[in-house]
């Protein structure tokens, strides 16, 4: 083995370690489900704010639906990356380790960080709306 040889390294740290699993960055969501009920944690403003304790919880449903408020839509996670169809002026939220999910965004000059943490499982989604038969009743 020569030394400073990369090569030489990961073998050695294979043969040591061969159950470890997969190395994945810190913070990495790849298997992390955000289906759940989201609070909010912190709402600051360029630096200064606190929580938003009645702002309305963001609920992510597993047919990727989601409702926040009165707002509705759907939601897709790609590489711990949330985009919310409704908040395009929000951009992607980030999930952390934790299932966290950070807005940053910046709206009339100023710096936005968002931050909801998961309180719960979803709850049932709200059924959908029926829609008119086409066919007439008969009398």
């Amino acid at each position: 083995m020569r030394a400073g040889c990369p090569d030489a390294i990961l073998t050695l740290g294979l043969l040591l370690f061969p159950l470890a699993g997969p190395i994945r960055a810190e913070g990495e969501t790849k298997d992390i489900s955000v289906t759940g009920l989201y609070r909010n944690l912190s709402f600051n403003v360029d630096g200064a704010g606190g929580a938003q304790r009645n702002m309305s919880p963001l609920i992510l449903y597993p047919d990727s639906q989601y409702t926040w408020g009165k707002e509705k839509g759907r939601w897709s996670l790609r590489e711990g990356r949330l985009v919310l169809s409704g908040r395009p002026g929000w951009g992607e939220g980030r999930v952390n380790k934790d299932r966290q999910i950070l807005f940053e965004f910046v709206r009339d000059e100023k710096q936005f960080t968002v931050t909801m943490y998961r309180a719960g499982d979803a709850p049932e989604p709200p059924p959908a709306p029926e829609t008119p038969s086409a066919t007439p009743p008969r009398p």
